[in-house]
């Protein structure tokens, strides 16, 4: 599976050359990957009263991995991300500023047992921390309400040929209206069958909301595929917390689902296309105004998208790509605004973007 496949890269567990080139330092154990990546974004309504374009970097990543020996190692992963969404609010923000974006040691003490502690990326979802990592540019809908990376340690066990468990702690921290959070759980279950990999995983926020994940991806014939379904639901604490708010009552959960389909038309031209709906209701006062919009955000009942990416790959290291993305929400969404600043339920975003992985 893409996201199991590319943790076990950067822990050093397989090796990175399989995705990108590898840069092997005289002298050293250390081994240097990355890329760099940059385009145009547009989209033509924002909650910044209109059309928005700019050209940005959007990633500028450094990867040191060591493979010391098979019982202990580190990655760290170094740069400037962007990762702008559908619903991205405003495009022309960079808000990330050079630095770590993840980093951990990994210990192996037994064959089958392996400890990740640190800044660590999540194994929930199917999209991946850099946008040069996944089939499209902007992420999506689903993308938006999982976990990303956060100070924490992993235990992963092969219990058996293509089959691994793993248990976790974290330390995912973030505010949902009045709740606050500070620590998660996970566990979940990793592996492949009959030529397919998935995963299945639950992930709890203590104290603000549950998380079951499922993802299946595949290949059929010059297709790619790969389905991420998501059930969550609010814990106590945070249906109070809008119950104090005034909702009368309280849509507490929530499902998203988003099907990759990837076709080759050549070895080296591509055509990504991602379809998303998602469903979180909403939570209303007696009046019927909105107290809460539920856990994607995402005004209305639900909402649906497409992104279709065609690509085109010179060599195996490099790319060049165009998208054309189209969210529609159920109700009037105030980020979504034109010149004028009327609100509308829909907009498209636009991207140019090449890249080059070393």
């Amino acid at each position: 599976m893409k996201k199991f496949i590319g943790s076990l890269a950067l822990a050093g567990l397989i090796s990175a050359s399989s995705f990108a080139g590898t840069i092997t330092v005289a002298h050293s154990d250390l081994e240097l990957s990355g890329a760099l990546t940059a385009g145009f974004f547009a989209v033509d309504k924002s909650n910044n009263n209109g059309a928005q374009d700019t050209f940005k970097i959007t990633a500028v990543d450094i990867t040191l991995t060591d493979k010391v020996n098979d019982t202990i190692g580190f990655v760290a992963d170094l740069g400037k991300t962007e990762q702008d969404t559908l619903l991205t609010a405003d495009i022309t923000q960079n808000n990330q500023n050079f630095g770590v974006d993840f980093a951990y040691v990994s210990i192996r003490p037994l064959d089958n047992l392996t400890i990740d502690a640190g800044v660590i990326t999540t194994n929930i979802g199917y999209e991946l921390y850099h946008t040069y990592e996944n089939s499209n540019i902007f992420f999506g809908m689903v993308w938006n309400a999982q976990p990303v990376t956060y100070a924490g340690a992993r235990i992963t066990f092969e219990a058996a040929e293509n089959l691994s468990l793993y248990f976790e702690y974290n330390q995912d921290s973030g505010s949902y209206g009045t709740v606050n959070y500070t620590e998660a759980f996970a566990t979940g279950i990793i592996g492949n069958i009959f030529g397919l990999d998935y995963a299945i995983s639950y992930y709890d926020y203590a104290g603000f909301k549950n998380l079951v994940d499922f993802v299946l991806s595949g290949s059929f014939g010059n297709i790619d595929f790969a389905i991420n379904f998501d059930y969550q639901w609010m814990d106590d604490k945070t249906k109070n917390s809008i119950k104090n708010q005034g909702a009368v009552s309280v849509d507490d959960h929530a499902y998203g689902v988003a099907l990759y389909l990837t076709p080759h038309l050549t070895e080296q031209i591509s055509v990504p296309i991602r379809l998303e709906y998602v469903n979180d209701g909403q939570s209303k006062d007696n009046a019927g105004n909105e107290v809460d919009t539920g856990l994607y955000g995402i005004p209305g009942d639900f909402a649906y998208s497409i992104t279709i990416t065609p690509t085109y790959q010179p060599t195996k290291n490099s790319y060049i790509r165009a998208e054309l993305g189209y969210v529609k929400t159920d109700q009037l969404n105030n980020d979504f605004q034109n010149n004028a600043g009327k609100s509308y339920d829909h907009r498209y975003v636009y991207a140019i973007e090449a890249g080059y992985m070393f």
